[in-house]
């Protein structure tokens, strides 16, 4: 199987789904914090294991989950601020990361569908900690237009 590459998977994903070009630019390693806590979207395959995360700043769930019902840049902010997604917010965001499903299926070689989101991540939860410390990662800072820059990473298994 060719290797697929997650960035530009990721950006025809949300090209297509914001039906407008969305800037993604490589990233440091991004790690979910006390100080920068997260919204992991978990992806399964044929079974219970998980075989891909998206781990997103706080920022960027937020955004994403504001542009996706053209919801006003503030109610973003205040998600931002809060430190978590409020439930409006997590439901779209919910929706943006199961369209990401697909950037999973062609490496697990199977379908593959968002399980669960946690939000307000700020460790590791032992039950991904494989997936959250794979080296198999793409990191990236998203640019949302008309909203603002947040950071993903693409988790795949080692």
């Amino acid at each position: 199987m060719a290797a697929i590459d997650p960035k530009a998977s990721l950006q025809n994903v949300m090209r297509g789904l914001f039906d407008r070009p969305i800037q993604l630019a490589s990233a440091p390693k991004y790690e979910p914090a006390m100080a920068k806590a997260a919204v992991v979207a978990v992806y399964t395959g044929g079974g219970t294991d998980a075989v891909g995360l998206l781990v997103c700043s706080i920022q960027a769930a937020a955004y994403l989950g504001a542009a996706l019902s053209l919801l006003p840049k503030p109610v973003a902010e205040d998600a931002i601020k809060k430190g978590m997604l409020d439930d409006a917010l997590l439901e779209n965001f919910r929706e943006v990361a199961n369209i990401c499903s697909s950037l999973f299926a062609e490496q697990a070689g199977t379908r593959v569908h968002l399980d669960t989101v946690l939000n307000k991540v700020t460790a590791p939860p032992a039950t991904y900690k494989a997936l959250m410390t794979s080296t198999n990662r793409t990191d990236v800072t998203i640019d949302v237009p008309n909203y603002g820059q947040g950071v993903l990473s693409v988790r795949l298994p080692k």
